[in-house]
């Protein structure tokens, strides 16, 4: 058969099972049959001689090897707190958006409803869990349950428990919550000498529950909250890539964000009275709009990073973090075959073209595998929902097991001082989103995205030879030149681990996420990320070369 003839065949092969429903297997090699095609790519059979089918059937081998691979790498291990079994009426579970009752607990045959259907994962069994108020969907509930044909699937990705509603940890992640809410006017460059900042680095150092890796707690008032990589100690606390100029083609982007007007200013914070919480429990769409300020700002305070995770889309700090890469020419990892290529240069591979793309699929896998560990695994209730228990119980209204340390805490009683009451401040007049908390979406996508960057680019490169360092002046109108003496330790590297921090950051310091959901969303959000490109190196036709980067841990792994 010519090549021409062979054509004319796939062609009319593809047109027909595009007719008759068939799979995109059956077209990998026009005409002959999948277990036919998969035998000649195992050498079972002669390999063709037509130069596509060659290259049809390397192309069938390399994912029948990879998918043999995946199946064969760690199961689903992953287990819950039990919480959703100690407490059968839903106070320690994720429900909001399901309908409630004037107590503020989900309505059983809705509770279980939604216990039924991520058992079963049948579609119909979705489509039957009541909701609140329809105009309010929940997020996507089946989007866990997605298969994917690169990395690993969904499943294989594995958590340890959240912690546990009554457990030191889970209080104190809610203590370091009630302290963000209370200090989110505060300018991070004010951190180490405010009395609020210096109370909370107090309290926060002395629990158990916060110590490492949940951060580097304990060590100064102004690193508080900071992330648990050892770039996020490194300058000042907002990164490069949050706050430089980025040269978009012809456009260019100032990172000044349309942010919310402080306290002191009339803004506001939200669900901070009990009948606000329960009608955003029940999916009832928020009257309060947000305040905003009308003069945009360079990020300074922690209700600035809140606005700029609002609405963002959720790789977008990523993807401008790559173009800002790029049109500084900063150097490609040393492992890529072309920094010693001198008539060739990489871009659908080991280029620019090929950074931006897979940080587009690595954030999409990301989200898959983590909207699986919120929806069918660990389904943990947000801090909001956390907090209406704590409100309840010492108010006298309840008797919920929560840690003594919240009757204690010092943060509680600040946050009381100022609402009176023991429901978490939110930034956002609806709170938290309508799925899940652990882990934290967007710091699945900034674990993978980072990730990704690492492993185009030379991570060891000193962003002073990129150019000048800045951060944001006090009152966020323009930035200043950063003379820290730190400054000739930041790293390429060290940046993009604070990026992702401040970004997974920006959503606890909202309210509607704990430390833990950032912490394991960042890991997860790596090791989705490495396992998606080491199937995608095995299609490159470059030589084979040897990819390092470092990870959140400071550990060296390669590709």
């Amino acid at each position: 058969m010519s090549d021409e003839d062979f054509q004319v065949e796939r062609r009319r092969a593809l047109f027909a099972a595009l007719g008759s429903g068939l799979g995109a297997s059956s077209l990998l090699v026009g005409a002959p049959k999948v277990a036919e095609a998969a035998a000649w790519a195992s050498g079972a059979l002669s390999a063709p001689t037509n130069p596509v089918d060659r290259r049809l059937d390397r192309a069938l081998a390399l994912r029948i090897e990879a998918a043999r691979a995946a199946r064969h790498a760690a199961p689903d291990l992953n287990r819950a707190n039990n919480d959703d079994e100690r407490f059968p009426d839903g106070a320690a579970s994720f429900s909001k958006g399901l309908p409630h009752d004037e107590h503020g607990l989900p309505l059983a045959p809705a509770l279980q409803a939604l216990r039924k259907a991520v058992k079963t994962g049948a579609p119909a069994d979705f489509d039957a869990i009541p909701v609140g108020n329809v105009q309010m969907s929940l997020v996507n509930p089946q989007g866990g349950l997605a298969f994917g044909l690169a990395g690993l699937d969904a499943c294989q990705f594995c958590l340890p428990p959240a912690p546990g509603f009554s457990s030191a940890e889970r209080a104190a992640e809610a203590i370091e919550l009630y302290w963000m809410a209370v200090m989110r006017d505060i300018p991070f460059d004010q951190y180490g000498s405010h009395p609020l900042a210096r109370a909370a680095a107090r309290e926060l150092s002395g629990l158990d529950g916060l110590k490492a890796p949940h951060g580097p707690l304990g060590i100064a008032a102004e690193y508080l909250y900071r992330g648990a990589s050892p770039g996020d100690l490194l300058g000042p606390y907002v990164s490069q890539f949050l706050i430089q100029p980025v040269a978009m083609g012809a456009l260019r982007l100032e990172h000044k964000v349309s942010t919310f007007l402080p306290i002191a200013q009339g803004g506001h914070d939200y669900l901070t009275d009990f009948d606000s919480w329960l009608s955003s429990q029940n999916g009832d769409m928020a009257m309060d709009e947000i305040r905003r300020d009308p003069v945009p700002r360079y990020i300074r305070t922690g209700r600035d990073l809140a606005a700029y995770v609002q609405n963002d889309y959720t790789y977008q700090a990523f993807y401008n973090a790559s173009i800002w890469l790029a049109h500084k020419q900063a150097r490609v990892n040393p492992g890529s075959p072309y920094p010693r290529n001198h008539n060739q240069m990489g871009f659908a591979t080991y280029g620019v073209a090929d950074a931006q793309s897979m940080l587009a699929m690595a954030h999409l896998c990301a989200l898959r595998a983590v909207w699986y560990q919120k929806w069918i695994v660990h389904r943990t209730p947000r801090p909001e929902e956390f907090a209406a228990r704590v409100h309840r119980t010492l108010q006298g209204l309840a008797d919920y097991p929560i840690h003594a340390i919240l009757r204690a805490s010092e943060g509680v009683s600040e946050c009381f001082a100022r609402t009176r009451g023991y429901l978490l401040p939110q930034a956002y007049p609806d709170g938290a989103p309508h799925h899940p908390a652990y882990a934290q979406g967007h710091a699945a996508c900034a674990g993978a995205c980072v990730t990704v960057l690492k492993a185009f680019y030379d991570g060891s490169t000193r962003m002073m030879e990129l150019g000048d360092l800045y951060e944001s002046r006090e009152d966020g109108l323009a930035l200043t030149k950063y003379r820290g003496t730190d400054a000739g330790r930041m790293t390429v590297a060290s940046e993009l681990d604070k990026l992702a921090g401040n970004i997974a950051l920006g959503r606890n310091i909202a309210g509607i996420h704990w430390r833990s959901d950032a912490h394991q969303g960042l890991l997860l959000g790596e090791a989705v990320a490495l396992a998606l490109m080491r199937d995608f190196r095995a299609t490159y036709s470059e030589a084979p070369t040897r990819i390092s980067l470092t990870t959140f841990a400071g550990q060296t792994v390669t590709l």
